[in-house]
């Protein structure tokens, strides 16, 4: 278990389905930074309302950049809907930011504000906000982020890492193996290196 200021951020029990996943070069779908054609494939499973998985997108982010060569970076939605009420939502904002090619920007700002929406009953105005400030067409954010199109691509991506036997956030992948040492960069890329 990782604790942080007494939050807790990674399950330690065992994920045995996710120990024996294979190929992920098969894995469909997510938005993805670095080299697409990279034979390293680190998926992280997050939720945009957690306190956790705000603090590992800073470091994956380094992660990213210190091997953007080396790996295929995909982000998955892992929406933990029974203890975060505006899960799926800022999921939707991410994924309706995508459809303008903004996803990692969108991404940013809902980590970094994530106290400003996380606790409001309708953060769709907000999220507006963040679409104006990025620039994005504000019809058609929002006209996305009500689309089943948007709803489906954070279902699928839910389904996945409940097939998978996930139950935790962030979870991280590399090769099919899940990481679970400290959070922080360096030890990261070191994981990643032990593939290599």
């Amino acid at each position: 278990m990782l604790f942080v200021g007494g939050i807790f951020f990674i399950d330690s029990k065992e994920k045995t389905k996710v120990d024996v996943l294979e190929n992920m070069q098969t894995i469909d779908g997510g938005n993805v930074l670095g080299n697409p054609n990279a034979s390293i494939i680190v998926v992280e499973f997050a939720d945009f309302q957690c306190p956790a998985c705000a603090v590992y997108s800073e470091i994956m982010r380094q992660v990213v950049e210190q091997n953007s060569e080396r790996i295929k970076y995909i982000y998955k939605h892992f929406p933990l809907v029974s203890i975060h009420s505006n899960a799926l939502n800022s999921a939707y904002a991410a994924e309706a930011a995508a459809k303008q090619d903004a996803f990692f920007d969108m991404h940013d700002i809902l980590y970094a504000r994530q106290s400003e929406w996380e606790v409001i009953s309708n953060p769709l105005e907000k999220f507006k906000e963040y679409a104006l400030e990025l620039g994005l067409d504000i019809e058609q954010f929002k006209n996305d982020y009500n689309s089943d199109d948007v709803k489906q691509v954070v279902k699928d991506d839910l389904s996945y890492a409940l097939d998978l036997g996930l139950d935790s956030t962030p979870t991280i992948l590399i090769n099919g193996k899940q990481y679970v040492g400290n959070a922080n960069a360096d030890e990261i890329t070191k994981a990643i290196e032990k593939q290599l």
